[in-house]
Parts: C-alpha cells; sequence; structure tokens
C-alpha cells in the first residue's frame, strides 16, 4: 500500500497524517471527508472497522465516527466486513446488535440513535432525513427480536 504509481500519494503516510489529525481533532469533518475518499478510491477497506472501533472506544458518541461507520458497511463490497449485503434482514440484525450493544453504554448516545434510525430507514430520503432531525426512536417490528429485551 505504498505510494500508488504516477500520483506521489503515499498511502501508509496519507492515512498517518489523518492518525495525528484525529488524535488532536476526532471530530474535523474534512478530515473524514478525505478519508472516505482515500478508503473508496484505493479500495483501503483493511482494518478500518477496527480503526472505527477503536475511535468510539475513545468517544463512542463521535458522531462523526458513526457516520463513517455508516459509510464503510454500506459501501464496501459485499463480505468485506459483513457477510450480508447492506438492506438485508440479516445486515439489520448484525448492525442493531451492534448499535444496542454501544448503546448499552448510554442510552442517550444521539449519534448511535442515527445511525440506528439510518440502518432502518425505507429510503435514500429517510436516510438522508435521519441524520438532520432529532431521533424519534420509532423502531420497526423486523428488530423487536432484538431491541426490544434491551429496552426492558
Amino acid at each position: 500500500m505504498a505510494e500508488i504509481i504516477g500520483t506521489g500519494l503515499d498511502l501508509i503516510k496519507e492515512l498517518a497524517f489523518l492518525a495525528e489529525i484525529f488524535d488532536s481533532d476526532a471530530k474535523n469533518y474534512h478530515a473524514w471527508t478525505y478519508r472516505i475518499w482515500l478508503v473508496e478510491r484505493f479500495q483501503l477497506w483493511e482494518g478500518e472497522l477496527a480503526f472505527v472501533d477503536d475511535q468510539l472506544l475513545i468517544d463512542v458518541e463521535n458522531n462523526s465516527v458513526w457516520s463513517y461507520r455508516y459509510f464503510l458497511v454500506n459501501k464496501s463490497p459485499v463480505g468485506t466486513f459483513n457477510q450480508f449485503a447492506a438492506g438485508t434482514k440479516q445486515f439489520a440484525e448484525v448492525e442493531a446488535k451492534y448499535t444496542m450493544d454501544k448503546l448499552a453504554e448510554g442510552r442517550a448516545n444521539e449519534a448511535a440513535w442515527v445511525y440506528l434510525r439510518g440502518m432502518f430507514a425505507i429510503s435514500p430520503e429517510e436516510a438522508e432525513q435521519s441524520q438532520k432531525t432529532k431521533v424519534k426512536r420509532v423502531l420497526i417490528t423486523e428488530a423487536e427480536d432484538y431491541l426490544l429485551p434491551w429496552l426492558d
């Protein structure tokens, strides 16, 4: 993963540069946008969910990290992070369980609720809206096996 021939871009240095930025400002929108571009453009999916998990250990309420996870699991090739295709019931179950485990650390985590609502959106418009409004925490029937025991 060193230099991309003809670009002068050293991917290892770029990711290290971003790590420094996130150490000082983990919510830097421009840095997250650049990381998304790097990962998608050069197919740097490997290790990214572990990076997200590390960032969530530092700040489980960091909306930038949750947004980045949403990008990863929805845009990566099937099988990269989840054996199920985005949008399938099985995919939603995996993501619901992951999110509910994180919400066990604090139910008032708005970023995790927005992420969950985005996962259960029935249209691109609804997913987009979930990032712009307060989450109503309305959970769909398909998820009740995973969510209701946690809410008890």
